[in-house]
C-alpha cells in the first residue's frame, strides 16, 4: 500500500515538471517591425549631408549654364561685323522727313496740311490710354527676333542687333526729348506743348528700319514693306487719336530712320573700341544737320 501510493506520487511529480517544460518551449517573444521606407521618406529623416549635396548638384547645373552664356556672349562681342555706310542717299529721305517738320512750324501754307490732315483723320471723337499703337510700334522689332527663333538668321547675331536696337531707341529718344523740351508745338487736343514730334512714330519707324537693315538681302521686300506699314500705321493712329499734327509724325519718321542707321555705323567702331572685334571701316559719312532758331546744313564725317 505504501508502495503504490509512492509510485503516484512520483507520476504526478513528473507529469507536472512536464507540464512546466512544455510550457517554456511554446512562449515566443513578439518581433519589432520597423517600416524603414516610412521613416527614410519624411522630409526630417534626410540627412543634412544629402540635402547639402542636393543643392551643390542644383547650383552645379546652373553654373554650367551661366558658363555657356557667358562664353556664348563673349563669343558674339569678339565676332567681326560688317559696318553699314552712311551715305547722302541714305539720308535723303529721313533728312527730307526731318526738314519738312521743322519747316511747317514757320510756313503758314505748310500749316494748312496739318489742319486739313486732322480734320480728314479724326473722327471728332476723345480718345484715353491705352492706345494700340503703344504695342504696335514693336510689331516690325518682334519680327526680327522671331524670324531668327525660326531659324532664318539676319545680318547681325544675337548680342549685336540688340545693342545697335538699343542705340538706335537711345538715339530717337534723345532727339525727341530734346525737341520735346522746347514746347515748339501745342497737341492739337490741348493737353500740352510737347507734340513735335512724335515719340511713337520715331520708335515705330526705329523698328521697321532695324528690320529692314537686318533682312533686305534675305527676305522678300513684301516683309520689308510690310515693317514700314506697320510704322505708318502708328503714325495714322496717332493722328486718329489726336495726339499729334501731320508734322510731327513726319519728322518722327525721319528721326526714327536716321537714327537707326547712325547706329549700323557707329556700333561697329564702338565695338571695335571697347571688345577688340574686327569690322569693316567706311571712310566717308554724310549727315543733315540742324541748329534750333533757324539754319540747315550738311555734315561730313571723314576717318583716316
Amino acid at each position: 500500500m505504501v508502495v503504490c501510493l509512492t509510485t503516484d506520487v512520483n507520476a504526478q511529480t513528473s507529469r507536472t515538471k512536464s507540464r512546466k517544460s512544455s510550457a517554456k518551449t511554446t512562449i515566443k517573444k513578439p518581433r519589432i517591425t520597423v517600416d524603414t521606407t516610412t521613416v527614410l521618406s519624411h522630409p526630417a529623416a534626410v540627412s543634412p549631408v544629402a540635402a547639402a549635396d542636393t543643392t551643390q548638384k542644383d547650383t552645379s547645373k546652373i553654373a554650367k549654364v551661366a558658363d555657356v552664356v557667358h562664353d556664348s556672349v563673349k563669343a558674339q562681342l569678339k565676332a567681326p561685323i560688317v559696318q553699314v555706310p552712311v551715305t547722302l542717299k541714305s539720308l535723303i529721305i529721313p533728312g527730307v522727313l526731318f526738314a519738312y517738320g521743322v519747316v511747317t512750324q514757320n510756313n503758314g501754307g505748310l500749316r494748312v496740311f496739318n489742319d486739313q490732315a486732322k480734320e480728314y483723320i479724326w473722327n471728332g471723337q476723345e480718345y484715353h490710354h491705352p492706345y494700340i499703337e503703344d504695342y504696335m510700334l514693336l510689331v516690325p522689332a518682334a519680327a526680327v527676333y522671331g524670324m531668327n527663333i525660326f531659324g532664318l538668321k539676319g545680318q547681325n547675331n544675337l548680342v549685336d542687333r540688340s545693342i545697335i536696337y538699343g542705340m538706335s531707341n537711345g538715339i530717337a529718344n534723345g532727339l525727341i526729348f530734346g525737341l520735346k523740351y522746347f514746347g515748339i508745338e501745342q497737341r492739337p487736343d490741348s493737353t500740352d506743348n510737347y507734340s513735335f514730334a512724335s515719340g511713337h512714330t520715331a520708335e515705330a519707324f526705329v523698328s521697321a528700319e532695324f528690320l529692314h537693315q537686318e533682312y533686305k538681302k534675305r527676305v522678300h521686300w513684301t516683309v520689308i514693306a510690310g515693317g514700314y506699314a506697320c510704322a505708318i500705321g502708328v503714325a495714322y493712329l496717332r493722328m486718329y487719336h489726336n495726339k499729334h499734327w501731320l508734322s510731327d509724325v513726319v519728322a518722327g519718321a525721319g528721326i526714327g530712320i536716321a537714327s537707326t542707321r547712325f547706329s549700323y555705323y557707329l556700333y561697329p567702331a564702338v565695338k571695335h573700341w571697347i571688345f577688340g572685334s574686327k569690322k569693316v571701316k567706311q571712310d566717308v559719312a554724310f549727315f543733315p544737320t540742324y541748329r534750333m532758331g533757324g539754319g540747315y546744313g550738311l555734315g561730313l564725317a571723314y576717318q583716316f
